[in-house]
């Protein structure tokens, strides 16, 4: 996303409308998932109160418990979250053993 670019929109959308952030990525530090509670916080000061109340991001991923990288940048990421405080926010995590992550690899999709 080019923040820069963002224009918000002229008018305001349905009272029931919401806009959902998606992010789903194992939680790695080349995935740069801080971007996106970044944005989200820039986004606080571009838009309306009332429209950026009806923003959403949600982060979900996974990380394998055995990769002191994933844990640790999972721990940073929970921070960040518990620093910028934006009630919008969610972020689920899903533990992954070595075990789990090669089983998952070699099965066949259903």
């Amino acid at each position: 996303i080019e923040i820069k670019n963002f224009t918000p929109p002229k008018r305001a959308p349905p009272a029931s409308s919401e806009y959902v952030l998606l992010s789903m990525n194992r939680f790695e530090r080349k995935k740069n998932i801080e971007l996106a509670i970044k944005i989200l916080d820039k986004l606080r000061g571009m838009l309306k109160s009332t429209l950026f109340k009806k923003v959403k991001l949600k982060i979900a991923g996974g990380y394998d418990v055995n990769n002191k990288e994933n844990v640790e940048y999972l721990e940073e990421l929970k921070e960040l979250v518990k620093v910028s405080n934006p009630p919008q926010l969610s972020l689920k995590e899903s533990k992954l053993t070595l075990n789990e992550t090669k089983s998952r690899q070699t099965s066949p999709l259903r």
